[in-house]
């Protein structure tokens, strides 16, 4: 619940005490845990400020309302100190409390139910009529006895509304008129309207309050025998192709002529003329009316029958040349018509004319547009009251005064009944329409309203065709055809939008009137094939204009009619001024930052951008060097071709392109390819030698648990260091890791470990393999080809090796594990294995040969000993 001001300062003694049996009520209920009353910020202050006044120096009803004021702020102070009331929502700079309640019943309507209690019958207009359009749970009303609240019905809102209206208007003719009388009766115009567009049986409450865009109630006789303001019909059938009528003579100025006025036929002269279009020309008849009188090719059958049907409706509506009178020569041949006689300048010459709308109008604003398409609408509404199409609408045909006044003339061209309009102009007609002879079939009214669409448009943006766009080539049926409206809606963007600051203009036009236009012109739009009518057009530019004299309407500029910036964002934009020419800047979004940026130039006082020699970017003189940017100025790699910095004088090649040598083969690559000095090839096998080296070596098994448990990595740099390779998990500290698991002695056999060496301390092992700690090294692969190649081959050497095998065991068993042993011998045995790989042993891995051919001669008994050799075991 939202309480407003006037119900805090009622001085109605009928009323005492309403609003404590209200809280009474509500208090238990808040108390469990309901949402507390509202009374927001804009209350507050402004019965601060009636609380503030002199009473002394008012009189005695004021004085009592301001008394009531005071005690209403003791009492909030009090409620919400108790958590009955809330009074901190609402903008502080909202200059309206109205406003404030419209604008957060209507963002709010769609998540709470929400009430506002006022005695203010313009509220309760706008937001019970708001529920109705919304169809939300809101509603308006005013307290009665017992605390309960009570919401009237729409009837009775509607006179109550309307009598308020009258008063208004009255009191604003007198010297007591206030400066918020405009406003306020704008704001009741406008509601009732929508009212009765919602609720058609409201309309005849009270005629009194018709603005203009409601048809007056038809009267069916005029009292001279001829009908008037009667609808003409919408199911009138093609009337067929027109005939041109052979006429005696057309006259001119200074010729007699007949004129059909209701009072009987009338002979008069033709006075000056006025001026001539295509169709014929126009003569003065008197101050107030005017004669159209036809060349001989447009007097035809189908113009006369128009004008005949609409004079005999006798309309009289302001702003609307309707004919009067038929007009004929003294042959008694039609010729023409009178009419009355339009006051202003085509829209064409003035609004359409940025440089003339400034030197004609120059005090006018965004506002004053909006009032000119809102009079050019209530016209047009008028006429298709009556079935009336105008078929030809373009800017030569409505005339526009200083008063903002609009008047639409060249009836003769109008659509009625089954005659259609024989001319257009296709920046106006819809694209079903376009590649059609007009002369040869009805339009719609759907066809109409892609004239009004267009025609508002270019009221707003001033002469700017809706479907214009840069690079186009002017054709405007293929303009219309595409359907591409170019100009930004939300995050729909054309990169061809309209050269100029056109699209300034657009980025002011309020959201909803913006909503309706792209959503008309765009084929993607919701209204592209089902248009808006002349009432939702009116709707959206009356809420227009009431939001530009609105605190919604927090941007200035969106009341110029040719702003020089886009729109400011939000509130809290930035607004300054431009350092150079002062004009009005506006901060721009970062949204990288979430900050605004607030550029110190405007774009006309930045310096004229120049387009780069090399790139054709467009950026600031002084970016440019010899005409180039920065980058297009550095020179071009002879390798590569691209542009590169070059890090010294002289040098022609950019830095991924200078070669070097590899620091393991010695060739040369280029920079970019090399890795660590190497070349590709080097350096994918130092990758996969670094990762030979992590691997386990299985041919290593650990003596005690049998696992592999050393890396070719480990073993290489042992031997590189000239030390013993480990035979176990064994570690520095003398501790077994917790996975090594010593083995049962009957699987520690030769045959379970072959490929390793056992320990020296419990078996027998040749002293090289003691001295290198492996059976697999480069030295000991010499040693072994050496054996059996050069030593196996003949009988001495067959007995040094057998006399090796017999004594060889029992030496490294009793001195193979001691250092002062093992250190000299390694260091003999290499330079011995050196000698024999430069003499031509390799030192690659060696297999040792079946045991077949291993004849071994021993010492005792001169024969040979076929012996098992496997590793470590000889």
């Amino acid at each position: 619940m939202f309480i407003d001001t006037n119900v805090f300062m009622d001085t109605d003694p009928r009323h005492k005490d309403h609003l404590k049996s209200l809280f009474e009520r509500i208090a238990p209920q808040i108390e469990s845990g309901g949402s507390p009353v509202v009374v927001p910020t804009k209350v507050i202050d402004e019965l601060s400020k009636f609380a503030k006044k002199d009473p002394s120096t008012t009189p005695a009803a004021q004085a009592a309302a301001f008394e009531k004021a005071k005690n209403a702020l003791t009492f909030l102070r009090s409620a919400e100190a108790h958590g009955l009331v809330r009074t901190s929502l609402g903008d502080i700079g909202n200059p309206y409390a109205d406003d404030l309640f419209v604008h957060l019943f209507e963002v709010y309507s769609s998540t709470y139910a929400m009430f506002l209690l006022t005695n203010d019958v313009t509220l309760q207009l706008r937001i019970n009529l708001m529920a109705l359009q919304l169809n939300r749970s809101i509603a308006a009303g005013y307290l009665i006895p017992g605390g309960h609240v009570e919401v009237p019905s729409l009837e009775t809102i509607a006179r109550r509304a309307s009598a308020k209206l009258r008063r208004l208007r009255q009191r604003q003719a007198t010297p007591q008129a206030r400066a918020s009388d405009t406003l306020e009766i704008e704001s009741l115009e406008t509601t009732l309207e929508d009212l009765f567009q919602e609720v058609p049986l409201l309309a005849s409450l009270d005629a009194g309050t018709s603005t203009g865009a409601r048809p007056n109630p038809p009267s069916d006789d005029t009292g001279d025998g001829r009908s008037r303001r009667q609808p003409f019909s919408t199911t009138a059938k093609f009337a067929g192709p027109d005939e041109i009528i052979t006429v005696t003579v057309v006259p001119s100025a200074g010729d007699d002529i007949l004129v059909d006025s209701p009072q009987g036929i009338v002979q008069m002269q033709l006075a000056t003329k006025l001026g001539e279009g295509g169709e014929g020309a126009v003569y003065s008849a008197s101050d107030s009316h005017v004669i159209k009188i036809f060349d001989e090719h447009h007097i035809t059958k189908h113009r006369e029958a128009k004008i005949r049907l609409l004079s005999a409706r006798n309309f009289d509506e302001p702003g609307i040349c309707f004919p009067e009178a038929i007009v004929r020569n003294t042959y008694g041949e039609f010729v023409g018509y009178l009419m009355p006689r339009a006051q202003g300048s085509e829209f064409s010459k003035v609004i359409f004319q940025p440089r003339r709308l400034r030197r004609t109008f120059p005090d006018w604003t965004k506002a004053d547009l909006v009032d000119v398409a809102i009079s050019f609408l209530e016209k047009v509404s008028y006429l298709h009251s009556h079935n009336i199409l105008l078929g030809d609408i373009n800017p030569k045909n409505v005339l526009v005064d200083d008063e903002k006044n609009v008047t639409i003339i060249d009836a003769d061209s109008w659509q009625v009944e089954g005659f259609p309009c024989p001319v257009g102009v296709e920046m106006y007609s819809p694209p079903e329409v376009i590649g059609k002879r007009f002369p040869e079939f009805l339009r719609t009214a759907e066809d109409e309203r892609f004239a009004v669409a267009t025609m508002l448009f270019m009221i707003l943006i001033t002469g700017l065709f809706p479907y214009a766009r840069s690079g186009s080539d002017g054709d405007v049926s293929k303009l219309i055809r595409e359907g591409n409206f170019a100009l930004q809606f939300k995050d729909r963007s054309n990169k061809d939008q309209p050269a100029g600051k056109w699209k300034y203009m657009w980025s002011h036009v309020q959201v909803d009137v913006k909503s309706l236009f792209w959503n008309t012109f765009h084929r993607d739009g919701t209204r592209y094939s089902s248009r808006p009518t002349d009432a939702e057009w009116l709707k959206a530019f009356r809420n227009y204009r009431r939001f530009l004299r609105s605190s919604e309407n927090f941007d200035p500029m969106s009341n110029d009619i040719y702003p020089t910036r886009f729109k400011a964002m939000s509130p809290a934009t930035p607004l300054y001024e431009c350092e150079s020419c002062r004009c009005s800047m506006a901060g721009i979004w970062r949204e990288e930052t979430k900050t605004f940026s607030t550029p110190r130039l405007c774009v006309d006082c930045r310096p004229a951008l120049v387009a780069c020699q090399g790139c054709q970017r467009s950026m600031a003189p002084d970016k440019l060097s010899n005409g180039k940017c920065r980058n297009c100025s550095l020179p071009t790699c002879t390798d590569c071709g691209r542009r590169f910095r070059p890090q010294a004088p002289g040098i022609a090649v950019c830095g991924g392109c200078i070669t070097s040598a590899c620091r393991e083969c010695g060739s040369r690559h280029k920079k970019a390819s090399m890795k660590f000095g190497r070349c590709p090839t080097c350096h994918d096998k130092d990758v996969a030698a670094r990762a030979r080296r992590m691997e386990l070596d299985r041919n290593r098994l650990c003596t005690r648990c049998g696992k592999p448990f050393i890396t070719f990595g480990n073993v290489e740099w042992h031997l590189s260091n000239h030390k013993a390779v480990p035979t176990t998990h064994k570690m520095k500290s003398g501790v077994y890791p917790a996975d090594c698991v010593p083995i049962p002695r009957s699987t520690t056999s030769a045959s379970a470990h072959e490929g390793v060496a056992p320990d020296t301390k419990s078996s027998g092992c040749f002293v090289a393999t003691a001295a290198f700690g492996t059976y697999d090294c480069p030295e000991v692969w010499v040693l072994r080809r050496w054996r059996d190649t050069v030593l196996l081959t003949s009988p001495a050497g067959r007995r040094f090796v057998a006399s090796y095998y017999a004594t060889s065991p029992h030496l490294v068993r009793l001195v193979g594990g001691r250092s002062w042993f093992t250190t000299p011998t390694r260091w003999l045995l290499r330079r011995f294995a050196n000698q024999l790989n430069r003499s031509g042993l390799a030192s690659t891995p060696y297999d040792d040969p079946p045991a077949a051919v291993h004849p071994i001669h021993t010492s005792s008994g001169g024969a040979y000993r076929q012996r098992t050799s496997t590793k470590g075991t000889h």
